[in-house]
């Protein structure tokens, strides 16, 4: 019976070196940029938002002189300069709110409707926008007609400006959160390649097998990766205080960190020190 046990225990050992063997750093990281190209796509959206500053700063350096030449008209003018744009963001204004409320088209917003005073509740709406916009487009139109070329072409080259403002400001926006992502890839990229220099160290703890790592993570926290603790000191779906996360590389609040970047900073730690972190947890390693 011993030996037949010892030899059972064996083959167990065996099979349990063999899963985690198969299992690589490259296994681990997935879909994870490598730094490199982490740090090319930072690259790339910091030069992008330099060029935009750089022409948002061109067209508001354009549009003050261009509203130093509206003050110059006169009281006349400006009056008409003045009511002309207010009638053209209100039009633009019922173009946004018909489309926000109508969809499509008219057909669709009259048709999605629960009862009959809702019916008519929006036929009454769209009657309403439709008889607003066309005396603005009426009023408009006359305004233009009576006023001067030269006050036409300060209104339409202002208008144009602001146009090209808002939109460098919508892309510098965007970019700003393309920023964000890509500092956050990164980041993530520099921790796996933590764990890979972890890894590389033959004295280390190696790699637990991914049924053993999600049950570790769901006993620590359910599995949630801003799970915090009720004393708020653990933190993150593996539970981290500070002064560990910083240990293996991390800033901020563990919780708010992404998933993969927690995910490799725990597995550094168990890299280096086994299941010792996880007190309770940590049996589910073996």
């Amino acid at each position: 019976m011993v030996p037949a046990l010892t030899t059972g225990l064996f083959a167990l050992v065996c099979a349990f070196a063999a899963a985690v063997a198969a299992m690589t750093i490259e296994d681990l990281r997935g879909d994870t940029p490598t730094v490199e190209a982490a740090r090319r796509e930072l690259s790339l959206v910091l030069d992008e938002r330099e060029y935009l500053m750089l022409q948002l700063d061109v067209a508001d350096a354009r549009l003050n002189e261009t509203a130093f030449e509206n003050e110059r008209l006169d009281i006349e003018a400006q009056g008409l300069l003045t009511e002309i744009e207010e009638l053209t963001y209100q039009l633009q204004s019922m173009v946004v709110e018909t489309y926000v409320i109508g969809g499509n088209s008219d057909l669709e917003f009259v048709a999605d409707v629960a009862t009959t005073n809702d019916l008519l509740w929006r036929q009454s709406l769209l009657n309403i926008q439709k008889a607003e916009s066309q005396a603005a487009i009426n009023r408009l139109s006359a305004l233009r007609a009576s006023a001067a070329e030269d006050v036409l072409v300060i209104i339409d080259k202002f208008a144009a400006l602001r146009r090209t403002v808002a939109d460098l400001e919508s892309q510098i926006d965007e970019l700003n959160g393309l920023e964000s992502a890509a500092i956050q890839d990164l980041t993530v990229a520099l921790a796996w390649d933590r764990v890979a220099i972890a890894l590389a160290d033959d004295e280390g703890w190696g790699i637990a097998p991914a049924d053993k790592w999600a049950n570790l993570k769901f006993c620590e926290s359910g599995g949630n990766y801003q799970a915090v603790s009720p004393s708020g000191r653990y933190r993150g779906a593996f539970q981290f205080d500070i002064v560990t996360w910083q240990s293996v590389g991390g800033k901020g609040d563990p919780a708010e960190a992404p998933p993969e970047e927690q995910e490799a900073r725990a597995r550094e730690l168990y890299d280096r020190r086994g299941p010792e972190p996880w007190p309770k947890c940590g049996s589910l390693l073996y």
